[in-house]
């Protein structure tokens, strides 16, 4: 059986975080992360228990994703979040309480693995420049040091035309890079 969405209760709207009332990314992080966690408690307090419920489902939209809280499993109900840009995702609806637990199950072994990376440190990024022929008191010269969910990645100097950020993004994206 598919899914069906939902709004998030009227309560939640007047403190939804907003992207553009301040230029502070990380507090606009902190403050979504905050927001996100009340609401997962609200929704296992009010609509039930359970492994999966008030944790989220993403899906990637355009340059951002659809973000979608678990409200319940059976039949699966979710909440949009309109999060950033506010994306909804066409495929949300077709959630099925399978695919939902995979996706989150999914979710969780890739955190799980990020996080096994946090401990990297620049003494080990020294070891990988050396490993590849360059000595690490040398310049990095055609090597950037990028960090990414909290990850360290040793990624070739790129350029795009739309400058050096995008271009990272876009290495990053392609999943071309190199673990440190």
């Amino acid at each position: 059986m598919s899914a069906t969405v939902y709004d998030i209760p009227e309560k939640f709207k007047k403190t939804l975080p907003n992207i553009f009332d301040d230029n502070d990314f990380e507090q606009y992080e902190k403050l979504e992360k905050e927001w996100i966690g009340r609401l997962s408690n609200y929704i296992r307090d009010n609509y039930g228990s359970g492994q999966y419920v008030g944790r989220t489902i993403r899906f990637p939209v355009a340059d951002g994703e659809g973000i979608y809280m678990v409200m319940r499993t059976s039949p699966v109900q979710l909440i949009h979040l309109p999060l950033m840009d506010g994306y909804q995702s066409e495929f949300a609806h077709l959630m099925t309480a399978k695919e939902v637990k995979k996706r989150i199950d999914a979710s969780d072994r890739m955190t799980a693995y990020l996080n096994s990376w946090k401990s990297q440190t620049v003494g080990d990024v020294n070891k990988v420049i050396e490993a590849h022929g360059i000595k690490s008191d040398e310049p990095r010269e055609g090597y950037q040091l990028v960090e990414w969910l909290n990850v360290k990645y040793l990624l070739p100097t790129y350029e795009s035309k739309h400058g050096y950020d995008h271009g990272i993004y876009k290495y990053l994206c392609n999943l071309k890079l190199r673990t440190v």
